[in-house]
């Protein structure tokens, strides 16, 4: 039993190493990737990323540049995003987008690419997707003015239907 722990330390201590050296990390911190970006912002923690809406509804959707139907699904998102914007804020409902690319330089490329408006943040590490126990690509949770999970949404959402928006509706007018 005890060597079966050891060899669990041992493999988890190399892929963190690995996917210490894919990053790029090199002594100088993975923030430092990060630096000069006003566009696009570290994630952080779920906590630093949803306190500034505390009390409002928070739509969270995770998705990477490098997941294909993450990138067929966005063109419908940022519409969705696009046409209603002021609504959503009107009924304390803020849409971001938790990008999971490895490199940030991924992230600025497809934006580039795309027109992606969506606000998005860089979650490298995917920390967000272990604190929410986010699975796969693309995945959208919905986090209620309580701060707790009220929705999941697994795979390429239909953004353009009407559903999506009646359920945040209804979930805006509980209190």
């Amino acid at each position: 039993m005890r060597r079966k722990n050891l060899n669990r330390k041992r493999l988890r201590s190399i892929l963190l190493v690995g996917l210490l050296i894919q990053v790029g990390v090199s002594g100088q911190g993975i923030s430092s990737d990060l630096e000069g970006s006003l566009d696009w912002e570290d994630c952080g923690e779920l906590e630093s990323l949803v306190e500034p809406y505390a009390g409002e509804i928070v739509v969270l959707h995770f998705w990477a540049s490098w997941c294909g139907p993450c990138v067929a699904e966005i063109p419908s998102l940022s519409a969705f995003y696009a046409q209603n914007t002021g609504e959503l804020e009107s009924l304390g409902i803020r849409l971001v987008a938790v990008n999971n690319d490895v490199r940030k330089k991924d992230l600025d490329r497809f934006r580039q690419d795309h027109d992606f408006e969506v606000p998005v943040c860089l979650d490298a590490l995917s920390k967000i997707n272990h604190e929410t126990d986010v699975l796969g690509l693309p995945s959208t949770i919905v986090i209620d003015r309580t701060g707790q999970i009220n929705q999941r949404m697994n795979g390429a959402q239909a953004w353009g239907e009407e559903a999506i928006l009646s359920r945040l509706r209804t979930l805006a007018s509980q209190p």
